[in-house]
Order: C-alpha cells, then sequence, then structure tokens
C-alpha cells in the first residue's frame, strides 16, 4: 500500500529503548540487586569499548504499510498469503473488522562485521566475553525494531512470526519479501524462516482499531 521506509540508527540512539531487566536477567542470567550492578558494569564496559574502536553494530530497519482482509476467525491475507493469528491467553492479535491496515517491520542490528568479532571470541575461547556480546546485540535488535515501530508512528499490537501470537515462522519470508530485506537491509530468510543475519527480527503491527 505504501512505499518502504528505511531507518538507520546508532547504537547511543538506541540506548534508552534497550531492555536493560531482559538483557540482565533474561540473557545474562544476573538476578537481584547484585545481578543488576553487575549488569550495569558489564554494561559500561561493553559501551566503553565499542567507542573506543570502530563500529561492531550497524542498526537498521525497515517499514512498509500493507492491507489484510480477514478470511476466516483468527486469519487472514496479507503479504500475498493467508496468516493464522491463533487466541493465545485469551488475546488474538488480529484486530475486529473484516478489513485494514498493518505495517510491516524488519530490522537487525548486526553484519559481517560483528559475526567476526564473534568468531574471533570462539577461537580464543572467550566464552563469557561470547555470551554477553550475543545477549547484547539480541536487545539491541528489539530496541531496533522498536526505533522502527516509532519511527513508523505506530501504535498498537506487535507480533512476530515463531512466537505464540503469530507462530508461523515462515511469514518473516513474505514480510522480508514485501520489504525487499535482502537489497534494503541485507537481511533474508531461509525456507524455514530463520533470518540471517542471527541477530534480524522482523513482524507485523496492528492496531487496535484495525487502522495502522
Amino acid at each position: 500500500m505504501g512505499p518502504t521506509a528505511i531507518r538507520h540508527f546508532t547504537v547511543p540512539q538506541l540506548l534508552p529503548a534497550l531492555a536493560r531487566k531482559a538483557l540482565f536477567i533474561a540473557r545474562w542470567g544476573f538476578r537481584g540487586a547484585e545481578g543488576e550492578r553487575l549488569g550495569e558494569e558489564r554494561l559500561s564496559r561493553m559501551l566503553g569499548f565499542l567507542r573506543s574502536r570502530p563500529p561492531l553494530f550497524a542498526p537498521r530497519g525497515a517499514w512498509r504499510r500493507v492491507a489484510w482482509r480477514r478470511t476466516g476467525e483468527g486469519t487472514a491475507f496479507l503479504l500475498g498469503r493467508e496468516i493464522a493469528f491463533p487466541l493465545y491467553q485469551g488475546r488474538r492479535v488480529l484486530p475486529p473488522g473484516e478489513a485494514g491496515e498493518a505495517v510491516a517491520f524488519a530490522a537487525s542490528a548486526t553484519n559481517g562485521v560483528f559475526e567476526d568479532f564473534l568468531r574471533a571470541l570462539q577461537t580464543r575461547g572467550e566464552a563469557e566475553a561470547y555470551h554477553l556480546w550475543c545477549g547484547f546485540a539480541a536487545e539491541l535488535t528489539d530496541a531496533a525494531a522498536a526505533a522502527v515501530a516509532a519511527a513508523a508512528g505506530v501504535a498498537g499490537f506487535r507480533c512476530a512470526p515463531g512466537y505464540p501470537l503469530l507462530p508461523d515462522a515462515t511469514a518473516n519470508i513474505a514480510i522480508l519479501r514485501a520489504l525487499d530485506a535482502g537489497a534494503t537491509l541485507g537481511v533474508e530468510a531461509e525456507a524455514t524462516g530463520m533470518m540471517r543475519p542471527e541477530f534480524s527480527t522482523a513482524g507485523l503491527v496492528f492496531a487496535p482499531g484495525g487502522g495502522a
């Protein structure tokens, strides 16, 4: 329905949207007051490291408005195919109505530079550093996705393929194709829906009233 918009970010721009609790607890396994202190300490060191060297990350995202049409209870036709949005914990992401707009988006935080950096950590046997940087990259990708949604002016329900609200991971293929993400972002999907680079995400945002 509309052109694809592309946005590039810097790490400092994304830090306000970085979910520190998710990073410290879910990604790094630091819990409690001491865990929060350790998390802030590690994060501060990593950010200092990033400031002292050429960029490791290249956060970027793209989005466009797409039309959807209801085809059944919890199913809709969009992006050239039918997609199911099952009821999960009493919630369904597909809004009421027979048709409307959604925003398709994709975001990634990494490129070949970071992948080379991770391989070097593995070669040197630096398992803890590898774990910390992978967790940071994952949360930075989520922060980029949130920034993309904000830049698109979207306020609504966000769902990502492969998760309960949109379990079909192959929907990533349709989303990335609609965004021409291979050319615009350097992000592609395999037949299973798994994306490359690894630290990438895609999804749909539906406004509660059916618009976007």
